[in-house]
This record gives structure tokens, C-alpha cells and sequence, in this order.
């Protein structure tokens, strides 16, 4: 009985954890070139090398990537080795599905080889990361879309008539402001939900404001929700009119 007690630590030694290299999937960020300095600083702090690329080039400093890209930027990846610690921005898979194949975009943080200063270089990265994810839900937006919602009703009721039959229906001169209405909800809505990736290496002061980075969102939004409003009301109008 002693002697196994004796081999117990022996046998101890010859056994390790396995050390899994950590990787995380990052929600949609908004960072501007004062953030991106500061991620950047992280890996150069950490990191025996660092290089800044895309997939067409790659940049010794953030200026030089800001002389040579268009803002906002597309895609970033910052490589530290030694140790190794990769941030991609921006990426795109296509995964498929029982539906056929659908198209994502990703941002990754991952080690490539498991270490101690990797690890703590990964989560540092990771929790700093995290402070400008961009939210699921606009809840300003989705509050006026509810709001909005209130003067479509409005004018629902204020344009209604009654027909000879004494039926309840839209008179043909509030169809237009019933449609022009119907579309402040909508649009409100979409905006509620969250955005995109948005980096651009302009500091937050001299960056575009919020309508003008996304008015052709914007539009083709309205534009595309102003036909299939006026098209559906249109067919609504025809049957209630001459389909009774």
C-alpha cells in the first residue's frame, strides 16, 4: 500500500491538460480611429510583430491604410505573433441550409496556438471588443414606429365613410395619405433593427453623421416600401370597389 501511495505523484507528472487555442465570434461593431488605435496598441504592447492588412494589402501604419481605403472600411485584420492572436473585421461565409445557402458576415478574435500571454492578450482584446457592439434592437426607433403607428389610425379614421349600404370604408381621396403615413411606421422599423460593422479610421469627431452614412439605406428602403405599399393599397382599393 506504500509503495503506490509512493508512485501516485510519479504517475501525476505524466499527465497534462490539454490547452484548447480560445476563438470568439464578435457581434456587429461601430469603432472609429480613435477605438482602432487603441485595439491596434494592444496587440503592439503584447506582440514581438504586428501586421495591419486586408485581403489586397498590407499597411505598415493606419495611415497608410486610411491614405490607400475608402471610409468606412471593409475589411481589417490585425495578426500579432509572438504571440499569435488574430482580429478579423468584416468577414464573409456563405453557410448552407435546408433553404440553400445563406451569406453572413463575421468578425473573429482567435489564438492560433494556445499560451499563457495569448490567452491574456485574446481576452483582453475580447472584453475591450465588446464595449462597441452595436445592438440588436434601436429602441428610440422602435418606439417612434409605434408611435407613428398611432397616426396611420388617425387618418384612417379621419378619411373614413360610410357607402350606401352603410358600410364603413376609405374614402378614394384618403388613400394617399394613408399610404404616405404607412410608411413613416415602416421605415422607423427597419431602422430599429440593428446595424452593420461600421470602422472607419476618421476620428469620431470628423466622421459623417448618422443619416448621412446611411441615406441610401435609407432610401432604398423607402423607396422599396413606397411601391409595395401603394401597390398593395391599390389592389385593396380595386377589390373592396368592384368585387363586392
Amino acid at each position: 500500500m506504500n509503495g503506490l501511495n509512493d508512485r501516485l505523484p510519479d504517475m501525476d507528472t505524466d499527465v497534462e491538460p490539454i490547452r484548447r487555442a480560445p476563438s470568439a465570434r464578435i457581434a456587429p461593431l461601430k469603432m472609429f480611429r480613435e477605438d482602432v488605435d487603441q485595439l491596434l496598441g494592444m496587440f503592439q504592447a503584447a506582440c514581438k510583430t504586428v501586421v495591419i492588412s486586408d485581403q489586397k494589402h498590407q499597411y505598415k501604419t493606419l495611415d497608410a491604410m486610411q491614405r490607400t481605403v475608402s471610409s468606412p472600411i471593409k475589411e481589417l485584420t490585425i495578426r500579432g505573433s509572438d504571440p499569435d492572436v488574430v482580429f478579423l473585421f468584416n468577414r464573409m461565409e456563405v453557410v448552407g441550409g435546408t433553404s440553400g445557402p445563406t451569406q453572413t458576415i463575421y468578425n473573429e478574435l482567435r489564438t492560433d496556438v494556445s499560451s499563457e500571454p495569448g490567452d491574456a492578450l485574446f481576452y483582453k482584446v475580447k472584453d475591450f471588443l465588446l464595449q462597441y457592439r452595436r445592438p440588436t434592437v434601436h429602441k428610440g426607433f422602435l418606439a417612434s414606429a409605434a408611435v407613428s403607428l398611432g397616426g396611420v389610425l388617425w387618418i384612417a379614421m379621419h378619411y373614413a365613410v360610410m357607402d350606401s349600404q352603410g358600410q364603413q370604408k376609405l374614402a378614394p381621396g384618403g388613400l394617399l395619405p394613408l399610404l404616405s403615413s404607412m410608411l413613416v411606421p415602416v421605415i422607423f422599423f427597419g431602422l430599429s433593427i440593428g446595424g452593420r460593422n461600421y470602422l472607419t479610421l476618421e476620428k469620431r469627431r470628423n466622421a459623417p453623421s448618422f443619416f448621412v452614412r446611411n441615406q441610401e439605406e435609407f432610401a432604398a428602403r423607402a423607396v422599396g416600401t413606397g411601391i409595395a405599399s401603394l401597390i398593395s393599397g391599390l389592389c385593396g382599393y380595386l377589390i373592396g370597389r368592384y368585387l363586392k
